[in-house]
């Protein structure tokens, strides 16, 4: 059985596209998630990081970029309370591919207790018969998720 799934819906992470369509649909957002809807996919992927005041946010980086005098300030979405995280502007340089960064196992564990919170209260109000399933570059993080809920599926 062929699955298809779209990588952070269906945008971009560049100022600029070949395609003209979308140019103006950047990843990871509803616009993002709404068009991708509209093809025959069975699942859209997305990012999610977690506030420093426990707010899940949809955004791929763990940093966020500034610019103040042509220098570039990076900090940490969970170093940031959501109010300053939202005071940033639309991310207008391309993110690293962070990934690979180690977290201690308290602070993933705190993460995905966080995530997992909203997430069983977001599934019981909307799942309405969608197939959810979570996957995470990080092994330790797919061993918590697994060990914290068993009705979803976790891929690695």
């Amino acid at each position: 059985m062929l699955v298809l799934i779209r990588h952070r819906g269906n945008g971009t992470n560049m100022l600029q596209s070949s395609d003209i369509r979308m140019r103006g649909i950047k990843e990871n957002s509803i616009l993002s998630f709404n068009t991708a809807a509209q093809f025959p996919i069975d699942f859209v992927e997305f990012d999610v990081q977690v506030t420093k005041d426990d707010c899940p946010v949809i955004f791929h980086d763990n940093f966020i970029v500034s610019e103040d005098k042509d220098v570039f300030i990076g900090k940490r979405v969970t170093d940031l309370k959501l109010p300053e995280f939202l005071s940033y502007e639309p991310q207008k340089q391309l993110g690293e591919f962070d990934d690979h960064i180690v977290y201690k196992e308290r602070q993933l564990k705190h993460v995905l207790q966080v995530i997992l919170q909203l997430f069983k209260h977001v599934v019981n109000e909307y799942v309405e018969g969608r197939r959810i399933f979570f996957s995470t570059f990080q092994p330790d993080a797919a061993l918590l998720i697994r060990k914290m809920q068993s009705s979803y599926p976790v891929y690695f």
